[in-house]
């Protein structure tokens, strides 16, 4: 009977191909996540509007008020029609003032700018009544680093999402 003596294990070579080729691939998995990232950062930003919007509208059937939602590049913030004038809505913390990340810039009425005059320039971009109706503007989410889009575009009483990329 012959005895094998080699012990059992990886050689040095194998190991530094097995480090290498890892390596390699969580370059690979960091980079398109982080292009991953931003996209997802503007899906949660349009996303995040169509819920201060629902949200908006349950608050204007409920305190029987119409409720703006005003939108702009910083962020956006409820507002209530009272007295016959907008002022600042102020709810709890649902309602608080949001601010988006730096990164994004916001447009409403890029597709159709026959829709401002001078009566509705003075209204929050979007507008909700006590009765259900909702008054929307096309609202474009545009990440600056990468120029990807997302669009909200008014469709029935509610908003649509558009990826453009």
């Amino acid at each position: 009977m012959t005895r094998c003596n080699r012990e059992s294990g990886f050689t040095l070579l194998e190991l530094i191909i097995v480090m290498v080729i890892i390596s390699t691939l969580a370059t690979l998995a960091v980079l398109s996540i982080g292009d991953a990232g931003r996209s997802e950062e503007l899906q949660r930003a349009a996303e995040r509007v169509i819920l201060a919007v629902n949200l908006g509208a349950d608050e204007a059937a409920l305190s029987g008020h119409p409720i703006g939602l005003d939108i702009d590049n910083n962020g956006y913030h409820f507002q209530i029609f009272r007295d016959g004038t907008w002022q600042a809505l102020q709810r709890g913390r649902l309602f608080n003032t949001y601010t988006f990340d730096s990164d994004l810039s916001i447009h409403s009425d890029v597709f159709d700018t026959n829709l401002v005059s001078k009566e509705t320039s003075d209204l929050p971009t979007v507008v909700l009544l006590p009765d259900g109706e909702r008054w929307l503007r096309p609202i474009a989410f545009v990440d600056i680093a990468t120029d990807r889009q997302i669009r909200l575009l008014p469709d029935a009483g509610a908003y649509l999402l558009e990826v453009v990329y």
